[in-house]
């Protein structure tokens, strides 16, 4: 496990969410940026604000057709933001994240996990790699063993 850094504290987490996109999840806003947080921790990265946003399809779709030219919904789109080098934004397609979590035969939130690490290491400056997938990994195990039952 990595150590607390001196830096998790002073590191900014917001999240958005479409108030009805919340139920699917089992968690709120609070406990989603919590999990975010850990995310971080396990990924020790900290000098990274993030704004996270929650999403459904049809805006998701808009913002892969605008940001990567591709038609149709993601699961995660990760870049910085346009205002600031530290922050990044990460956005997050739920009903992708059903989707995929029941044809991977997981738990929505472990895969909410992995994505939201996926993410983060994009905005770190990871591209995929082997090394990516078993960073993500990693985290996504750690994190879930610090997460309350």
């Amino acid at each position: 496990a990595h150590p607390h850094g001196a830096h998790q504290g002073r590191q900014l987490i917001s999240v958005q969410s479409n108030a009805r996109l919340a139920p699917s999840l089992g968690v709120s806003r609070r406990e989603v940026s919590v999990i975010l947080g850990a995310c971080l921790q396990a990924l020790d990265i900290h000098d990274l604000d993030v704004d996270l946003e929650l999403t459904d399809d049809a805006r998701m779709e808009e913002l892969n057709s605008l940001h990567s030219g591709l038609p149709g919904p993601t699961n995660v789109l990760s870049y910085p933001a346009e205002d600031s080098d530290d922050t990044g934004q990460m956005i997050i397609s739920i009903p992708q994240v059903e989707r995929e979590a029941f044809l991977y035969g997981q738990d929505s939130i472990v895969h909410l996990v992995r994505l939201m690490c996926h993410g983060l290491l994009h905005l770190a400056g990871m591209e995929h790699s082997q090394e990516m997938y078993d960073m993500t990994e990693d985290a996504v195990e750690n994190v879930l063993e610090s997460l309350p039952e």
